[in-house]
């Protein structure tokens, strides 16, 4: 059989493991359930395409004023490109290497070349809507304000399907140079960790701190963009020739070179390194939902996958609050070239920092990772509820004692006024306690135990993009509202709306315990 046929059989086998998606389940029993998340998938997929045309018209719109609209395309395809480094270079380890059937696969008669292509493939296939989402959108835009130029925006949409790559190979490069530093380390996944977020942040301060403030100058930090609006826009057979081999080139020198360590590079990245000290075995007794909260603690810190794909967000918030003490009104204007920065930013900031925590839905998949291991948890002799609290706490933990130190210091480095304050503590508060019950809401709802690699619980599962859709969602309600009834809006709106926020939380919680334990004794 040649390698290709191995290649397509291997991305069959794979593909319903990485992707939770309702078509690949089979059963006449699900059948119900699969229309209703079929018809959840669409109204998901239409928001943040219709959220994608907004963001990119109105791009275009301020381009056009500056007479740089031919720009719109490049921004887009940089965007897409960042975004795409941003969410895979910390998936790397479960996808590349440190996999749950790197034994399996190894027992396959199939070169080690052939199992790393695949395993990007997964990761490119995993990325490809978010280019198609940004690219599309774009491409739109740009007729709507240039003029309809129907091949050009065919050959937009092919070249949205060779975008990932490139960004998809930094990734793996990136992401496999930061754990093999790491694995030098007692503490590699710690170090592992705290490497990820100083790549994801440095690489977000270059346009700011590096002297990259113009609009020309954007897409300096990613070149290839500027290929891609020459290749697939102005339809340039040069252009289109450098991209073609700079994204599949990559791609195959990549799964070529990593193929051929692929045994050396999952042993060095995944070998322990042992304690130096070694302690006496120390007996400790704690109360029951003390034992499980430390339990859901350790777990949640022993996957870099984990904290990194659900604490982005409140790193990024407190990283800014932090900046807010040091950066002058004045030096943010200049930064981010906008004159009153600070007062236009503190009417976006309630829905920012609720979007910063709606983003940390750790409790989506608390229930989904306890795995082949859910028989453990539901041996023990404790109530269902009492699970459920710990893992709601875990949550409540990494975001609303971060976010009350948030809106401190935010407090102090954008001189808020009492009210402001006010606003921020309950509305955060309340997006905390929603986002944390809501997650555990949707992961009973919508289980699923049967993964080979934890990104696909953590990243694709249904219970996770419910949970952020839903969460996204409510952080953006004031906003709408302030839209839609500008008489309206004000401080008595946020109060009331987070108190809503409140009660809805409370009819989940609910709703959990009622009916919660007996769906949670009915897994397998």
């Amino acid at each position: 059989m040649r390698e290709w046929t191995k290649l397509i059989r291997l991305l069959k086998i794979q593909f319903p493991e990485v992707f939770d998606l309702p078509f690949l389940r089979k059963g006449r029993k699900k059948r119900l359930s699969n229309s209703v998340l079929m018809v959840f998938i669409a109204a998901f997929v239409i928001f943040l395409s219709f959220v994608s045309f907004l963001y990119s018209y109105g791009l275009g719109l301020g381009l056009k004023s500056a007479g740089r609209v031919d720009m719109l395309i490049e921004l887009a395809a940089a965007i897409a490109s960042v975004a795409i480094f941003f969410t895979t270079v910390y998936k790397i380890r479960g996808i590349i290497f440190d996999f749950k059937d790197f034994d399996f696969l190894l027992a396959l008669p199939v070169k080690y070349t052939t199992i790393v292509t695949g395993r990007l493939l997964l990761l490119y296939l995993i990325n490809l809507p978010t280019a198609i989402l940004i690219m599309v959108p774009a491409g739109i835009s740009y007729c709507m304000l240039t003029g309809w130029d129907a091949a050009a925006f065919i050959y937009n949409i092919a070249g949205a399907l060779l975008l990932p790559m490139l960004p998809v190979t930094l990734a793996a490069i990136v992401g496999i140079l930061a754990a093999f530093f790491a694995s030098r380390f007692r503490n590699s996944k710690v170090i592992n960790i705290i490497l990820i977020f100083i790549i994801l942040f440095g690489f977000m301060a270059v346009p700011y701190f590096g002297g990259l403030g113009s609009l020309d100058s954007m897409t300096q930090i990613y070149p290839p963009a500027v290929l891609y609006e020459s290749a697939f826009w102005k339809k340039e057979a040069a252009a289109l020739a450098g991209y073609l081999l700079i994204s599949l080139g990559s791609f195959g020198i990549f799964s070529v070179a990593a193929g051929k360590r692929f045994i050396a590079l999952n042993t060095q990245l995944v070998k322990k390194t042992g304690s130096r000290n070694r302690k006496g075995l120390q007996v400790r007794t704690d109360s029951p939902f003390c034992a499980l909260y430390k339990k859901e603690v350790k777990r949640y810190f022993s996957s870099v996958n984990y904290v990194i794909n659900t604490g982005f967000g409140m790193v990024l918030l407190t990283v800014l609050s932090i900046a807010s003490l040091f950066l002058a009104p004045d030096t943010v204007s200049r930064l981010l070239k906008m004159p009153g920065a600070i007062e236009q930013l503190k009417q976006f900031l309630p829905e920012f920092m609720a979007f910063c925590i709606a983003m940390t839905c750790i409790s989506a998949s608390s229930i989904s990772l306890e795995g082949k291991n859910l028989w453990l948890i539901k041996s023990l002799p404790l109530s269902a509820g009492r699970i459920f609290c710990s893992k709601i706490a875990v949550n409540l933990t990494m975001t609303a004692p971060l976010a009350f130190i948030d809106v401190l210091l935010l407090a102090i480095g954008l001189r808020l006024t009492v009210k402001e304050i006010i606003v921020l503590m309950v509305f955060d508060v309340s997006i905390s306690v929603y986002t944390s019950v809501s997650g555990l809401f949707f992961n009973l709802l919508l289980p699923k135990f049967d993964w080979s690699s934890e990104i696909t619980v953590i990243k694709q599962s249904m219970a996770v993009l419910a949970s952020l859709f839903t969460g996204i969602v409510a952080a953006m309600v004031p906003k709408i509202l302030a839209g839609a009834l500008p008489s309206i809006a004000g401080f008595a709106v946020f109060l009331a709306y987070a108190v809503f926020l409140l009660a809805v939380s409370g009819l989940l919680y609910l709703a959990i315990m009622r009916s919660g334990e007996k769906r949670f004794r009915a897994f397998t």
